[in-house]
């Protein structure tokens, strides 16, 4: 709230229909004390009057005012729920809603991007930008400053590797560049972090079952991965070699050190998605003179993309060798930049995808910690199925470790070969598992209205 201006809320009816009201200056004193967010009132004798205005707090024809006559008055709770409406991902991403009005999205958080300061009218302000993602691991943007923007990277800093679901109450739509996206609307949002809210549980436990962790990113390589505090969840589990995890038949969690030995160059190390649906594009022949990357979810041919990372890694141990798929969210962790960094916006390198960045050839030869999720699947086939892997924890040295790389087979070279007594019978056909965690340590009624908005300031 601000003198010299309105005194802004959000009411909803027991049914969840929800209005803008608001209390002018001359009032301020009288309604203040009674207004009260999460309680219930009665409330007789208000005006109303065309809802107006760019960014629109509900849907509502109407806009309620209170007036020296109006009547507030306390009475029993009608209901405990939090009246959200919430909105679906693909609703923001298509495009098809209109601006004016804002909206609550929740989503878990993915990508955090580095705190950044800008200049706002000659204040230095906070600025954050992340990605959130839904039960069909679809990928919104969003942006937040302010204090919003400490709010979310003191909460993704203390998470721990643990999963952060944020609501965001009241959000923006942003178009730029035909990139949608959405950013808190001046201090009229309200971010809620892990709210214990039935529609939020709901939303957790529809998302896809792969235990995806928030990574941050930042914007150079990092020159030493920070320390990642090993807590009791990891020490649950044992400790396997990747032969021993192919002869699994149990399904549970096992953690494996092994050593990436070379990069899968038979795949692309990324792939390009539509910055606008977030969707894997294609490349496809428009005309005689030019190919155009097409996006099939927009039906339309498309020149605002990104690259995503796909990294098709192998990996050893004394006991036997085994293939990893990391995708972006944990390979931009482990490389230290996003794939955009190291393409430099020149997606023609596409066509080559044996050419790799140093950035990606240093990873060979450095040994890391997973923790496998052992599925159905492996009871099934053994060694001759994937295995999907639910979580992963890294730890990472400098130095191929003893205990997984003999010392006669280092190398400088850009891919350290297995051991030469790796038989056949030893090699585990595990194509493709998929990493989807990443965490680091060093080795080493109608008048009657609840409160849903404590202040709106347009």
């Amino acid at each position: 709230m601000k003198f010299g201006e309105t005194f802004d809320m959000v009411l909803s009816d027991v049914r969840g229909k929800k209005i803008h009201a608001s209390v002018k200056r001359e009032h301020l004193n009288r309604f203040e004390r009674l207004i009260v967010p999460g309680e219930w009132r009665a409330i007789e004798n208000f005006g109303l009057t065309y809802a107006t205005g760019q960014f629109k707090a509900t849907d509502h024809r109407y806009k309620m005012g209170f007036m020296a006559q109006t009547r507030v008055v306390r009475i029993d709770p009608l209901s405990d729920s939090y009246f959200l409406s919430l909105t679906a991902f693909n609703d923001v991403l298509n495009g098809g809603l209109n601006q004016n009005y804002l909206i609550d999205v929740v989503g878990q958080i993915v990508n955090v991007g580095e705190m950044e300061t800008i200049d706002v009218h000659n204040q230095p302000t906070k600025k954050i930008d992340f990605e959130l993602r839904d039960q069909k691991d679809e990928r919104l943007p969003c942006t937040l400053w302010g204090s919003f923007a400490e709010q979310v990277f003191t909460a993704c800093e203390a998470a721990n590797g643990e999963m952060i679901i944020c609501l965001v109450r009241f959000a923006k739509l942003k178009t730029y560049k035909d990139v949608r996206s959405i950013s808190n609307a001046f201090n009229t949002s309200q971010i809620l972090i892990n709210p214990d809210l039935p529609e939020i549980l709901e939303f957790k436990d529809a998302l896809p079952k792969d235990c995806l962790a928030l990574t941050l990113i930042e914007s150079k390589p990092k020159s030493k991965i920070d320390e990642f505090p090993t807590g009791d969840f990891y020490l649950q589990f044992a400790k396997k070699t990747i032969k021993e995890v192919s002869e699994m038949f149990d399904v549970g969690r096992v953690k494996v050190l092994c050593t990436i030995y070379d990069i899968d160059r038979d795949w692309s190390w990324y792939y390009i998605v539509c910055k606008k649906c977030n969707k894997k594009v294609t490349k496809v022949v428009m005309t005689s003179l030019k190919a155009q990357l097409w996006c099939e979810t927009c039906r339309a041919p498309i020149t605002n993309v990104l690259a995503r990372y796909k990294l098709h890694v192998k990996v050893m141990d004394s006991s036997g060798e085994m293939k990893l798929m990391l995708f972006d969210a944990m390979s931009s962790e482990i490389v230290g930049c996003p794939a955009n960094n190291l393409l430099d916006g020149s997606f023609d390198e596409i066509e080559d995808p044996d050419i790799l960045p140093d950035s990606i050839k240093n990873l060979i030869g450095k040994t890391y910690q997973y923790l496998v999720c052992v599925e159905n699947e492996n009871k099934r086939y053994q060694m001759h199925d994937s295995i999907d892997q639910c979580s992963l924890m890294l730890t990472y040295s400098e130095e191929p470790s003893e205990a997984t790389t003999p010392s006669s087979k280092r190398s400088s070279d850009t891919s350290i070969s297995p051991a030469d007594n790796f038989s056949t019978t030893k090699k585990l056909c595990l194509d493709s598992i998929k990493i989807v965690k990443i965490k680091q340590e060093m080795v080493e009624k109608n008048n009657e209205a609840k409160v849903v908005g404590e202040k709106l300031n347009f």
